[in-house]
């Protein structure tokens, strides 16, 4: 059988395209040969050239073909052959249906979620949120999903490395926090059977738990234990949330406690910021370009796929809050914006400012700095002296913080993401 995967989408074309290549090598493979169709711009060349080159060092058989037009695949759409258009560029993928529709070939189709996955791509996101369609006779094969992915990629941790450094550009994997989410959500692929193929889009996603019994935390898919962490601590009582069920921010609240053996203070909720912070609570806000202020980063702004700007005075707050000694949450909560700051900052732009608080600085900054820019805050009282000092500034209310439907792609990262944190924090108090 030949894949015959198309390279060049308008955006995210690496991720879409890996995760096209290990969704359909785990359903097709392992007796196949992969044709990288891919456009000239070179960000497609490069993610060609390095697919061909990691499915050959694996002794997966794989060619690359420079797309120029329809004709070029007249030779390649045909006989046993299964076409990806997943991640091509639009001329690429209607001349690959076209083509495909007229000669009987099959097609493949893979979903890519967004939110807080923007950027990973398959295997480091839970299988059932790239689910795949099929358009025509295409015969899966009979081996589970999670034993090909095995063989392809070894082991998760390997995996994950590869892409750290400047592989390809996707320097989101030099985030430890969100290398870890990659990590964890690896390791669940490896023990996940459903292939999570359907006709239609009536998706039966897995079920991802985390419980807290006897001072340890673990993660379980579909009752199937993934990894546990033992915690400095051992409370007697049991906490647990679910991607089944409707969040109950009240007992994500006792379960954040419980892991952390804290509560917040009188004066300041840091659990309540936690919450937040996972994304037990996500902002409603729309896609755009933002300048952001410090409690954005507390709230949770690295889990949205929007364009953030960060003001030199955010970078000292955080500094500043990472070096301060706090009873209760505090310190929980300061790590936690730190890693989030960690990998904001590996895409973001920096807006000059002083280096002091940003409620004083940002009026005083350079307005063409900030000119047509708009500044993200939750405080109330910022954000009117911003206003009356002529900035465009939005308020951020709790009431668009809302809490994720169950079984959503938010809701399964906050329950990963509460996890891989975790495990940063225990493995930073107690290093083997």
């Amino acid at each position: 059988m030949r894949l015959i995967i198309g390279v060049g989408a308008p955006s995210y074309t690496t991720e879409s395209a890996l995760s096209a290549v290990f969704r359909a090598y785990e359903l097709l493979g392992p007796d196949v040969e992969v044709t990288i169709v891919h456009s000239g711009f070179r960000r497609a060349e490069r993610t060609a050239e390095f697919i061909e080159k990691l499915l050959n060092e694996r002794g997966v058989r794989s060619v690359r073909l420079l797309f120029r037009g329809c004709e070029d695949l007249n030779g390649v759409i045909n006989g046993d052959a299964v076409v990806i258009p997943s991640s091509a560029s639009v001329r690429m993928a209607i001349c690959m249906t076209r083509l495909a529709t007229q000669k009987g070939v099959p097609i493949m189709h893979i979903m890519f979620p967004f939110g807080p996955w923007t950027n990973l791509f398959y295997p480091l996101v839970p299988r059932w949120l790239q689910w795949v369609q099929l358009f025509g006779n295409v015969k899966v094969n009979n081996k589970p999903p999670n034993e090909a992915l095995k063989t392809l990629i070894e082991n998760c941790d390997k995996f994950v490395d590869t892409f750290r450094g400047d592989a390809l550009n996707i320097n989101i994997l030099n985030s430890n926090l969100k290398r870890e989410v990659a990590r964890i959500s690896c390791l669940i692929n490896t023990l996940v059977s459903t292939p999570h193929v359907y006709a239609d889009g009536n998706v039966k996603p897995n079920s991802l738990r985390l419980e807290l019994s006897k001072g340890e935390l673990r993660l379980l898919i579909d009752d199937t234990l993934v990894e546990s962490i033992r915690l400095r601590t051992n409370p007697t009582y049991s906490r647990d949330v679910s991607s089944d069920e409707t969040v109950d921010v009240d007992r994500v609240r006792k379960l954040i406690e419980a892991i952390f053996n804290c509560a917040s203070d009188r004066d300041y909720d840091d659990v309540d910021q936690l919450i937040d912070f996972f994304g037990f609570r996500v902002m409603d806000l729309e896609d755009g370009d933002y300048v952001i202020d410090t409690n954005m980063v507390y709230h949770g702004i690295h889990n949205l796929p929007v364009k953030v700007e960060i003001p030199y005075c955010v970078q000292v707050e955080v500094l500043h809050a990472a070096t301060q000694k706090k009873r209760d949450c505090g310190p929980v909560l300061a790590k936690a914006v730190e890693l989030a700051f960690e990998q904001l900052r590996l895409n973001a732009a920096y807006v000059p400012t002083a280096p002091y608080e940003c409620d004083v600085v940002l009026p005083t900054t350079d307005r063409v700095a900030l000119s047509g820019k708009k500044l993200l805050t939750m405080d109330r009282r910022a954000h009117e002296l911003w206003q009356r000092y002529g900035l465009n500034s939005e308020l951020i209310t709790k009431d668009r913080l809302k809490v994720p439907e169950p079984k959503s792609p938010e809701l399964y990262h906050a329950i990963i993401q509460l996890y891989a944190f975790t495990k940063i924090l225990n493995q930073q108090i107690n290093p083997a």
